[in-house]
């Protein structure tokens, strides 16, 4: 665990998509989210986008708070090394 929190420190997941769309979406709802509102709708991509209600976003996936407590990039790439962690433990050899 105390590796995966390194790397997920001083590491960066900004393959493809993951970087280009998920990582902006991320940091402006966790904006959202500090000021005590939750992010109905996202002014900065393509003149508005409505992140509470696409699936894609992941805007109330459980892994959200974790952008409450910590830095975005940190959060960002314990969201992969978290869903790494639980198939290597949850899928039976």
């Amino acid at each position: 665990m105390a590796v995966s929190i390194f790397v997920a420190y001083f590491g960066f997941f900004f393959y493809r998509a993951n970087f280009s769309t998920h990582y902006p979406v991320k940091v402006i709802s966790s904006r959202v989210f500090r000021a005590g509102a939750i992010p109905y709708w996202n002014f900065y991509d393509a003149g508005g986008q409505p992140p509470a209600g696409n699936p894609h976003t992941l805007t109330f996936y459980p892994e959200a708070f974790l952008y409450l407590v910590l830095p975005p990039p940190v959060a960002f790439n314990l969201h992969f090394i978290c869903h790494l962690m639980a198939v290597w433990f949850g899928v039976p050899a």
